[in-house]
């Protein structure tokens, strides 16, 4: 009987070690999911996110390659851009892309360059992605960096759009899926302010 209580202990023993475990390893892997922006990417409200500390600061240019594999330059460190940070595994994000190749063919080349760069652990993740939903290029440009370009951006969520100005800064950041006209904002360099008008030359005072 007391070998019996005494396996009986030792069994309760072990399942309560083995759930505190399980408890960590679920702890580190949500943990590990909201520092890459990864967790609960539709939860983000849409929008320009006002207080990302990216705002004002020089855009991130992370290591980078086409989706094929070749080495490759940030578009957006000449002139500026939208970045779109993105991942083939995120719904949000494949929903979003026949709605920002929409707002690139619109624009056409009056409009700002788009950048759409995964941050898929696998490139072929992110060309399944767009073979599904936009097998024609509507004139934006494909990078990956993968996660740790997504670290480089500090998204909170995906997807993140970043607008890049011609110096360089970020210019302002927008979380979650952007509707149409949102996007159209997004392509659309903003308006040049009216040229002052010159003041009419004084008239000659009447002859006497």
């Amino acid at each position: 009987m007391a070998g019996s209580g005494t396996g009986g202990q030792c069994a309760a023993v072990l399942a309560a070690v083995l759930a505190a475990v399980l408890a960590a390893v679920l702890a580190a892997v949500l943990a590990a999911g909201l520092a890459l922006g990864t967790a609960r990417p539709a939860a983000a409200a849409p929008g320009p996110d006002t207080a990302h500390w990216l705002v004002g600061a020089a855009a991130p240019q992370p290591a980078l390659t086409t989706l094929d594999g070749a080495p490759a330059d940030a578009p957006w460190a000449a002139g500026g851009g939208v970045v779109v940070v993105w991942a083939g595994w995120c719904g949000p994000c494949v929903a979003e892309l026949p709605v920002v190749a929409q707002a690139v063919e619109a624009a056409g080349a009056a409009g700002r360059p788009v950048t759409l760069l995964s941050v898929d652990d696998e490139r072929a993740v992110a060309r399944r992605a767009l073979a599904r939903t936009v097998p024609r290029d509507p004139g934006w440009a494909l990078r990956w960096g993968g996660p740790a370009a997504a670290g480089a951006f500090a998204v909170r969520t995906l997807p993140t759009a970043v607008v890049v100005g011609a110096d360089g800064r970020v210019v302002s950041v927008w979380t979650g899926h952007q509707g149409r006209r949102d996007w159209r904002r997004l392509v659309t360099p903003a308006a040049a302010p009216p040229a002052e008008t010159a003041a009419p030359a004084p008239r000659p005072p009447p002859a006497p």
